[in-house]
């Protein structure tokens, strides 16, 4: 009799341990469930934390947050069909793009962590870091050539400061620098040197900063930089369709040009929409022939460089699980 207790008492003890396996089970595939799925790609739950961050004016309320994400994704591949990926000025702000986003989530991470009044050295003593900047550049110069105008380093791999009894090395400097801001740091005199220094070690420990967000929030980077890309494509389509003035983005603006028989022949297609209160037909047309213009320049663009945003949401098939939203979307990790 004791037997058969103890042998139904391990079967009972099995069967929980079993539903307790499969619950967990259950549990993991769901958390590891993408928030939300497109043809532009998924947003996984980890990501989807990151962005609510990142994007805090979504932070609370998923469906503007998804609306912002349908929109981004939507210029991310107008942008990518108009070229942008092979346009030369598009590393240079991609670049750009990934560093604010560093330096936001940076913001962010610190006032949770250090406080909401941090200071510059306050992060320093937070991360354990000592760099003396006259050493520094000491040794920085010391590395230095020049032969008439070119100007190079011979090696980076040496020590600059302390991380938590690890050392600093130029070299991670070096790495987060854009080409131009590297050339032009060497080519400094010592004093500006010494000016300059302590903003690429700030541009450092945001990217580290970053890095520790990314991987609190457990966010895909392939996701994360798919919306790197997206930020540029915004300013890239807003200047390539002239909808801003110079500087937003160094592309020239779509041109199409239009022969006057095709802007007169366009004129009879619409005409219906102007006033007939001109005594002849040449007089109503050169009075708006600007409007002419602009319609049929719009009718082009639609159709041979299309910028619905809408359209190309639709066509990309979006959906939402608001399921999968992790509860450290609605607040720091």
């Amino acid at each position: 009799m004791t037997n058969l207790s103890q042998k139904i008492g391990l079967l009972i003890l099995c069967v929980i341990i079993g539903c307790f396996i499969v619950l967990m089970g259950i549990f993991f595939m769901q958390s590891k469930q993408p928030v939300i799925t497109s043809l532009a790609g998924q947003v996984s739950p980890g990501t989807y934390v990151y962005l609510s961050h990142f994007f805090d004016e979504y932070k609370n309320d998923p469906d503007k947050l998804f609306r912002y994400i349908q929109s981004s994704e939507a210029k991310g591949i107008l942008a990518t069909r108009l070229g942008l990926n092979q346009d030369p000025s598009y590393f240079k702000y991609y670049s750009i793009a990934k560093r604010n986003r560093a330096r936001k989530i940076a913001t962010l991470y610190w006032k949770e962590k250090i406080g909401i009044h941090f200071s510059k050295t306050d992060v320093l003593r937070f991360y354990q870091i000592s760099i003396d900047m006259n050493h520094a550049v000491d040794q920085i110069i010391q590395h230095i050539e020049r032969k008439g105008s070119d100007i190079h380093i011979t090696q980076a791999d040496f020590d600059i400061g302390v991380w938590d009894n690890r050392p600093i090395k130029l070299q991670m400097i070096k790495n987060i620098l854009f080409i131009d801001e590297w050339k032009q740091f060497i080519s400094f005199s010592a004093e500006t040197m010494r000016d300059i220094l302590p903003i690429y070690v700030q541009y450092w420990l945001q990217n580290i900063a970053d890095q520790e967000f990314i991987h609190a929030t457990k966010a895909i980077p392939e996701e994360i930089s798919r919306f790197d890309h997206n930020q540029v494509a915004d300013r890239f389509l807003i200047a390539k369709y002239g909808m801003a003035g110079d500087g937003i983005y160094p592309t020239p603006c779509i041109s199409i040009s239009f022969t006057p028989k095709e802007l007169f022949e366009h004129f009879h297609r619409i005409k219906k929409r102007f006033t007939k209160d001109f005594p002849d037909e040449k007089t109503q047309y050169n009075q708006y022939k600007d409007a002419v213009l602009l319609d049929l320049t719009n009718k082009i663009l639609r159709k041979q460089y299309p910028i619905d945003i809408q359209d190309t949401i639709d066509r990309l098939n979006f959906k939402m699980d608001k399921n999968n939203i992790p509860m450290e979307a609605i607040k720091s990790p």
